[in-house]
């Protein structure tokens, strides 16, 4: 594995040198043309800075740098999409294995028991009401198997979505607040402090 790696780095660094020279030529040529262009449409001569390889390769190293955190926080959510996907059927319980969510003890009466045969329900989505209680117009979650397979399929796409675009995202979140044409307060909306 280790010589094969080390190939793939050599491969890797060979791309980028001829990405680089690529770059360079092109640098150069759109330099000379336009300081050729400023030099016609004024009185002195300009000269307009080609980019150096190192600008270059820095240029190269940075995208390749985005798009392996873009990738490295996407391979998850993609692995748990592809679990779920293969897992679970969208439509009906499949061996006996749900998604179901319930507000209610799934025990035995009686039984601190829950339907995973611990008393794990006090920790999960059941913790929205007293366990003791036995009143049931508490808030609690329940979804049917289909419904909760759908909010689960829903938000690893979105959350793919979001991976994909976190670079966008910033690049916003910093235009925003660093704008000197609009202000920012924060406002109690009642659901916290919003911008």
């Amino acid at each position: 594995p280790r010589e094969t790696l080390a190939q793939q780095v050599k491969v890797k660094r060979e791309l980028q040198d001829q990405l680089i020279e690529e770059y360079y030529k092109k640098s150069e040529a759109t330099a000379a043309a336009a300081t050729a262009a400023a030099a016609s449409t004024e009185k002195g001569a300009t000269t307009v800075p080609k980019m150096s390889k190192d600008d270059i390769r820095r240029c190269i190293e940075s995208i390749s740098d985005a798009i392996a955190v873009v990738e490295s926080n996407v391979a998850p959510v993609q692995r748990m999409l592809r679990h779920l996907e293969e897992s679970f059927d969208p439509h009906q319980v499949k061996d006996g294995f749900s998604l179901q969510l319930s507000g209610r003890d799934r025990g035995m009466s009686g039984s601190s028991s829950s339907y995973y045969g611990n008393s794990y329900g006090r920790y999960g989505l059941s913790a929205f009401r007293d366990m003791n209680s036995s009143s049931s117009g508490a808030a609690t979650l329940s979804h049917s198997h289909p419904t909760q397979y759908t909010f689960v399929w829903q938000s690893l796409r979105l959350w793919t979505k979001v991976q994909r675009n976190m670079h966008k995202l910033w690049v916003c979140a910093d235009d925003d607040l660093l704008s000197t044409s609009t202000s920012y307060h924060l406002y109690n909306t009642g659901q916290g402090l919003n911008r």
